[in-house]
């Protein structure tokens, strides 16, 4: 897909809806979140669909289905009521629901309000870091929809594994984009992995993508090359780093630079015509950046 068209469809859909300051001003790192979404937050907006999380997964690993913006304002918001809810993957949520929770992602840093849900708001509290990523919806979905919808190579593709991995996974939402990715290319069989060592966030990503069968998280240390020991000898098609992408923040060199500095030491010519997200990254003979 056209990286301009998918950008476009997703500021239409979010300009045209209700409450649109809901979807993009949530994260803690947004701005102007007001509130309008007082007044818009019961009604779905027109892109919203009555689908379960898991039916807009399978939906976009159809190559015939175009990865309309939509589609990933939808799945990242059914993710994010997945990953706070569990067993909501397979639920028609209501948007409703969905907003309620938005809006008290908002304020999870303070004070519980009457009518909150203490259990709901400790469980955002204990999960930021990775709801963080999610929580800037627009912006989620089009990092979400440019890993899902990337043209990768015909190189064998019938007779090897899709492996992708997130060197910088928090919530696993790039994870999933892996793996409609490796569905959308044609691949038989997909091996989509997340590098995550936040214990608390850890467990919670895992169980999750482990409900939707679509990847897994390993708890090491992306910046050591051993880390990567399980994926010795394979190909790697895709290397996407979600808080990188995802995150506004500080980046220091071992959230940075030295994961990539480990699997270029760790990967060697198995990058050969990988695709990186974000982009701009390659490896050298020395094995660094």
């Amino acid at each position: 897909m056209n990286e301009l068209h998918l950008q476009e469809s997703i500021r239409k859909a979010v300009t045209e809806a209700p409450g649109a300051s809901l979807l993009s001003g949530t994260s803690i790192q947004a701005r102007n979140f007001t509130s309008r979404i007082g007044s818009g937050r019961g009604i779905a907006p027109a892109f919203f669909r009555k689908t379960s999380l898991l039916e807009d997964m399978y939906a976009l690993c159809d190559p015939a289905v175009e990865p309309e913006g939509d589609l990933f304002l939808n799945m990242v918001l059914k993710y994010f009521h997945a990953y706070v809810h569990d067993g909501s993957h397979v639920e028609r949520v209501a948007f409703g629901d969905i907003a309620i929770l938005l809006e008290g992602f908002a304020r999870h840093q303070s004070l519980n309000e009457p009518g909150d849900d203490a259990e709901v708001m400790n469980r955002m509290r204990n999960w930021s870091g990775a709801l963080r990523c999610l929580a800037d919806v627009p912006r989620a979905a089009y990092i979400a929809g440019k890993v899902a919808s990337a043209k990768l190579p015909d190189d064998h593709r019938d007779r090897r594994p899709h492996l992708g991995m997130d060197i910088g996974a928090a919530s696993g939402l790039l994870v999933l984009a892996l793996w409609v990715q490796a569905h959308r290319n044609g691949f038989t069989y997909a091996i989509p992995c997340g590098f995550l060592t936040d214990p608390i966030a850890g467990e919670r990503t895992t169980d999750l993508l482990r409900l939707l069968d679509a990847g897994t998280i390993i708890p090491a240390d992306p910046a050591r090359s051993g880390s990567y020991a399980s994926i010795y000898g394979l190909k790697v098609d895709f290397v996407a780093n979600e808080t990188l992408a995802l995150l506004q923040g500080n980046i220091d060199r071992r959230r940075c630079f030295a994961r990539y500095e480990a699997l270029f030491q760790a990967a060697g010519d198995k990058l050969d015509g990988t695709v990186f997200l974000p982009e701009g990254w390659w490896p050298t003979a020395a094995g660094r950046t």
